[in-house]
């Protein structure tokens, strides 16, 4: 693991990061447990934008940069946010998990795996690679990039060197492997789009593309919206609830659901509801916070 930098530190001054998050709540007032990914390549360049802008303007082309350049593609941990989650450890090693839902995306992921790496259980928890818990794709940095293939392969490996077990099951059911995330977009005329792609496009470079564009036509919209992603997120929230009947430890509370997702997502999995404001009270999280919440 690399030490931080004099750099890294003065990043971390600079844009009030912390290595270690404070819980949202008690975890013991919850059945499941939601974690937000650590900090990423693309959360640096966003911060180091905002500063030097004030904030963010959405018709900015240096905004509009960030948010669809290819060099974004399924961004990774930036070395702080390896760090947050070494720092957070401690916290999830005295949480008894029996199982813990992880977005597919590469920054979920390694958060996932440097989190538990030392848990005490955690050859014993069902790690469950899950598509319905991804972010919503708004941009380059959430659209998936060799999910199933190359990433598959390079985090099982790092799993294995921490006895963790990753299961892709779930992935591996679906129809196409690379369209997984255009294929859960919980709107009509974008499952139209879904059901063109599945006769046209060849291969997974060419489906990036057309998602590029996708996403360039929606600017400075997200691709799949607020409304969208809360449509999703209520899916998710049902699926997860009857999940969550199939293991009594955590119907009885004495073990517990973990997710490792997303600020968006998780935004709209604990939204009240979804008016012309937008999401309603939904929970925002940082970087590699912990929070209890309860699925019924």
């Amino acid at each position: 693991m690399e030490k931080l930098t004099n750099e890294e530190n003065q990043l971390i001054k600079d844009f009030h990061l912390h290595l270690e998050a404070n819980l949202y709540d008690d975890p013991s007032k919850s059945n499941v447990i939601v974690i937000r990914h650590a900090f990423t390549q693309q959360n640096k360049d966003q911060h180091i934008y905002e500063i030097k802008r004030g904030g963010i303007f959405k018709q900015d082309p240096e905004w509009r940069q960030l948010m669809l350049d290819e060099v974004y593609f399924d961004t990774p941990l930036h070395n702080v946010g390896i760090h947050q989650c070494l720092a957070n450890q401690e916290k999830v090693n005295e949480i008894d998990f029996e199982v813990v839902l992880v977005s597919p995306l590469q920054r979920t992921l390694q958060t996932c795996l440097y989190l538990f790496q030392n848990h005490p259980n955690r050859q014993k928890i069902h790690f469950l690679i899950y598509p319905l818990v991804s972010e919503g794709v708004c941009a380059t940095s959430c659209l998936a990039y060799e999910t199933n293939t190359s990433l598959r392969e390079r985090m099982t490996k790092l799993a294995q060197s921490y006895n963790i077990n990753l299961d892709f099951s779930l992935l591996d059911q679906k129809q196409v492997d690379f369209m997984w995330q255009l294929e859960q977009i919980q709107d009509e005329k974008i499952q139209g789009k879904y059901k063109d792609c599945l006769q046209k496009i060849k291969d997974e470079k060419e489906y990036r593309q057309f998602i590029i564009q996708e996403m360039t036509d929606s600017f400075p919209h997200f691709f799949e919206n607020w409304e969208l992603m809360f449509k999703r997120a209520q899916v998710a929230n049902k699926e997860i609830s009857q999940f969550i009947q199939k293991y009594p430890n955590i119907v009885n509370n004495t073990k517990k659901l973990g997710i490792v997702t997303h600020s968006h997502f998780i935004t709209c999995m604990t939204a009240k509801g979804f008016n012309h404001d937008g999401i309603a009270d939904g929970i925002v999280l940082k970087n590699c916070q912990i929070a209890p919440v309860f699925i019924e």
